[in-house]
């Protein structure tokens, strides 16, 4: 890895070049099954699957002070750090009382704000050093590495009919939303997404997010209550077709047609909130649409 090289004095008058000086390792693995038969009955069916994972790790990294706001040694890649939380203060008697959290936001905490946990306790929530050796009171709370990607194909062929669907996945991802698109309220001017709406009020002590307050972005830490499960499956497309009998056609002088009807992203089951699509993940491009079709395949 190509990495700023070591200290070197100011008298050298421009920036320290690169080198050759760190080590990333990779390490995956994929399974592929596949099963095709044929009944005696005239039945043709076959079932396909893949699946693969990977991670990647720093092994070797100049940090001596262990930084992280750096790489470090024994880093995963797309780990994300963050804070834990005990939910939202349901009085300002609560937040008064609670480990003092001035260093996210110098205002006043109060009810429907969210509760960091002292992690390191010492009555305060903040970041150390940001140090290994001294994090503060965050901790790794996932990444956002695609783990345990996979496939499955199946169908089947029987007296002119045939059928086939694809389904794809990933089975653990961690992703950590920002900006108005998740938060909803980051300033006077935005306008929420319906997500977003279930926040707290006394007469909605049990929300998601916290109480409306673009000011405290203190509440829009990365914490562990609002890190989402991008883990996902989603039929991405789904075909069945019917091939007209060559007795038929010959009669026009068709030696074959076929005719179909196709659908593609009709299914998706994700805990992912409704406002990101698990497999863009970015709300702002161009979303991944459902599409019903049908056509033909004709041969003279």
């Amino acid at each position: 890895m190509l990495t700023a090289g070591q200290s070197l004095p100011a008298v050298l008058g421009t920036n320290v070049p690169v080198e050759n000086a760190a080590d990333l390792k990779t390490t995956g693995w994929e399974l592929s099954l596949g099963w095709t038969d044929r009944l005696s009955n005239g039945f043709s069916y076959w079932l396909k699957g893949v699946l693969s994972d990977y991670q990647g790790e720093i092994t070797k990294f100049t940090n001596d002070a262990g930084s992280l706001s750096s790489r470090y040694v024994g880093q995963k890649i797309n780990e994300i750090w963050g804070y834990r939380s005990e939910g939202l203060f349901q009085s300002d008697a609560e937040a008064a009382s609670h480990a003092d959290q001035s260093y996210l936001y110098g205002g006043k905490w109060g009810a429907g704000d969210v509760k960091y946990v002292d992690l390191n306790n010492d009555g305060k929530i903040n970041i150390g050093k940001n140090t290994l050796d001294d994090p503060g009171d965050r901790t790794v709370i996932g990444n956002s590495t695609p783990r345990y990607s996979y496939g499955i194909t199946a169908g089947f062929e029987y007296k002119n009919f045939d059928f086939e669907m694809f389904w794809q996945g990933v089975g653990k991802r961690d992703y950590m939303p920002g900006g108005s698109a998740f938060w909803g309220f980051t300033s006077e001017w935005d306008t929420p997404l319906k997500s977003a709406l279930d926040y707290w009020t006394t007469d909605n002590t049990g929300a998601y997010f916290p109480r409306p307050n673009w000011n405290n972005g203190g509440n829009r830490q990365t914490c562990d209550r609002y890190l989402q499960n991008a883990a996902y499956l989603r039929l991405k497309n789904i075909t069945l077709g019917y091939t007209i009998p060559p007795v038929v056609l010959k009669k026009v002088g068709i030696s074959r047609l076929r005719v179909y009807l196709q659908g593609e992203n009709l299914l998706t089951f994700t805990p992912l909130i409704d406002a990101f699509d698990p497999e863009i993940i970015n709300n702002m491009t161009y979303p991944i649409t459902k599409k019903v079709s049908v056509g033909l395949n004709l041969t003279f």
